[in-house]
């Protein structure tokens, strides 16, 4: 029995046969002839690659346009995705899928990228900001506007007059825009029309603590305000949900992984509350100074960083009831110091088993979860300021106009970026793209675009 004998003899045994090559394998096999392209493109087979390769989430890529339709020149560096013609027929979604998803990390790898032409968004200071794969969402710290804008052309497609006193933060929720300011209250407004949903406000605030800083956590918005507290807020059942108290000093920073809420402060703690009861489980001790940045990656592990210089990964055991609104309890907690950085560590990112951190010292430090030092990573000039880091890449802002991107896994730089403004005030990285705000006045909103 020769081998085309074998494919046609049974579905299942050529399927069986096939789900054992990789990605290049199967196309290899997929080139050889029509009959056994037509084997080939099977969407089972693609989708289990994809799933291995961590490309289920890019299934969107399929629905966009194959070449962006924000205007640009025509350069070499534009990420222009193109299929081979053919007169064969197409290839099974989950293969588009694997395809359009390999060019894209390519993409970031080789530093092809447009930049689109610049949002002239507000004449102050942008003091708030956010995005997702279809809009941009900004407000001014001078105009208490909320402009929405559509990333596809880079129209305005809304602007609507806030009804916060003075916009501090602002998320996008579905259809809906949260913001949040000094005058202490949570307003949500509908993003088609600007027309106001609901509002959150404690009436026990009598001093109108405003607001600094909030993050949505599935259906709760949970929000630091001025008096040291933080509040969490049902966005489904528009409620106060639990009020935390147990910091002495100004909050600096949160993360939140399912009912586990973490804080980090000017009096030096990490405190960890169990929200589904209101409840301190621990205050973690031993930084010296603000904790300037954390990040819980799941009940066992989280990591913080500090101006005393000192990243410290925190072993957690922690003991769940059977049912969701049992209280936690913390059963021990262990503590690795992680020296590197010889300045303030102002960010840093979790993700699998890396943890990348970056400071005033101009270094990205690439760790593992054991605390193992990795790469100590140069190219900065300034502080730097942001961190992402996803499966594929690791993307550092700083100041000196610098943006780099990092294959973090080899502790390898794979392009630099020089569009930011001289300060990373604001900056989102999405899969496709990074979007910048300038912190000056007559800010401008910049989008650089790997896809």
């Amino acid at each position: 029995m020769n081998i085309n004998d074998l494919f046609y003899k049974s579905d299942l045994i050529t399927e069986k046969i096939l789900s054992f090559l990789d990605d290049k394998s199967l196309a290899y096999f997929g080139s050889c002839c029509t009959e056994w392209r037509l084997k080939a493109n099977d969407n089972k087979l693609w989708f289990k690659l994809c799933q291995l390769k961590g490309f289920l989430d890019y299934e969107y890529l399929i629905d966009t346009m194959a070449h962006p339709s924000i205007p640009l020149k025509t350069t070499t560096t534009s990420p222009v995705f193109t299929s081979r013609i053919s007169s064969l027929s197409a290839h099974c979604k989950w293969r588009q899928v694997f395809d359009r998803s390999m060019h894209l990390i390519k993409n970031w790898k080789n530093g092809i990228y447009f930049v689109a032409p610049v949002m002239k968004a507000h004449k102050g200071r942008i003091s708030a900001f956010d995005s997702n794969r279809s809009i941009i969402v900004s407000t001014s710290d001078d105009e208490n506007l909320i402009k929405i804008w559509s990333i596809e052309d880079l129209d305005m497609i809304n602007c609507f007059k806030s009804k916060n006193d003075s916009i501090t933060c602002l998320k996008i929720y579905g259809e809906y825009i949260v913001a949040a300011g000094d005058d202490g209250m949570i307003k949500i407004y509908d993003l088609i029309n600007g027309d106001l949903h609901h509002t959150f406000s404690n009436n026990s605030n009598s001093n109108r603590d405003g607001i600094t800083k909030f993050i949505i956590n599935d259906d709760k918005i949970i929000a630091v305000y001025t008096d040291k507290s933080i509040k969490a807020w049902c966005l489904k059942k528009f409620k106060l949900l639990a009020i935390l108290r147990g910091h002495t000093d100004e909050i600096e920073c949160l993360s939140c992984f399912e009912n586990i809420l973490i804080s980090g402060s000017w009096d030096k703690n990490v405190t960890l509350w169990d929200l589904n009861n209101g409840t301190k489980l621990a205050d973690l001790t031993g930084h010296t100074e603000v904790i300037n940045c954390l990040k819980i990656k799941d009940y066992s592990c989280l990591v913080s960083g500090s101006a005393d210089s000192i990243v410290k990964i925190w072993n957690l055991s922690i003991s769940k009831g059977l049912n969701k609104k049992d209280r936690l309890m913390i059963n021990s907690i262990d503590c690795v110091d992680l020296k590197g950085h010889n300045s303030d560590v102002y960010c840093l990112d979790v993700f699998d088993n890396y943890i990348a951190s970056g400071g005033a010292d101009s270094l990205v430090i690439i760790w593992n979860l054991n605390g193992d030092l990795l790469y100590r990573l140069s190219g900065h000039l300034g502080i730097v300021r942001f961190i992402h880091i996803d499966r594929y890449k690791l993307v550092t802002g700083g100041d000196a106009k610098r943006i780099l991107v990092w294959d973090y896994k080899n502790g390898k730089l794979m392009n630099t970026l020089h569009r930011n403004p001289n300060k990373i005030f604001f900056m989102n990285v999405s899969d496709t793209k990074i979007i910048t705000a300038s912190p000056e006045t007559e800010s401008n909103i910049t989008m650089i675009c790997y896809w």
